[in-house]
């Protein structure tokens, strides 16, 4: 990196390319940084932070004021319940990427995996979706549905605790229908 050309010192610049590029992969950024390279070289000048700047928003998602106050609505609901409920730390708030918002969470894992611990980590998942009917008097689609919203990781959730962790099972029970959802 040291070949980008920086009009401020490298460590306000880092700090705001670090921040910008919360949520993606090194493999997201590695081929970010050869496509800005390649870029700079097509045009005959070295690369420049601005350059590696407009590329990290260039996949940002464009969002009417409404919709990111109900984004924002929705994770501040998660990052709530992760910390109030003692179950993790945030990392991160992002919005506008993926799928419109993300909250990274360093969960704990020193804790015992209990029926208490997945009721936290279900209240945690459907937080968002909860903040939302609270905060704005009605849920968007995107809370629920699709294989990734909130409402289907909770439900797999509570599925596996019936299905296959023997938890609340009037005849403890196991059944393997399907692959069980990652719930660590």
């Amino acid at each position: 990196m040291s070949e980008f050309v920086s009009t401020s010192s490298p460590s306000p610049a880092l700090q705001s390319l670090a921040l910008m590029a919360i949520g993606r992969t090194g493999a997201d950024i590695e081929r970010l940084v050869r496509e800005v390279r390649q870029k700079a070289r097509r045009e005959k000048r070295q690369p420049a932070w601005i350059d590696i700047e407009r590329a990290l928003g260039d996949d940002r998602m464009a969002m009417s004021d409404d919709l990111r106050w109900r984004v924002s609505v929705h994770e501040a609901g998660h990052a709530t319940a992760w910390t109030l409920l003692g179950i993790g730390d945030v990392e991160s708030v992002t919005l506008g990427i993926g799928e419109v918002g993300q909250v990274t969470v360093n969960r704990y894992r020193h804790l015992s995996q209990t029926e208490e611990w997945l009721t936290k980590t279900m209240a945690a998942i459907l937080a968002g979706r909860v903040a939302e009917m609270l905060v704005v008097g009605e849920p968007m689609v995107g809370s629920g549905g699709g294989e990734g919203s909130d409402l289907a990781k909770a439900t797999a959730i509570a599925l596996d605790a019936e299905t296959s962790l023997g938890i609340q099972c009037i005849n403890r029970c196991f059944i393997a229908c399907r692959p069980a959802a990652s719930i660590c």
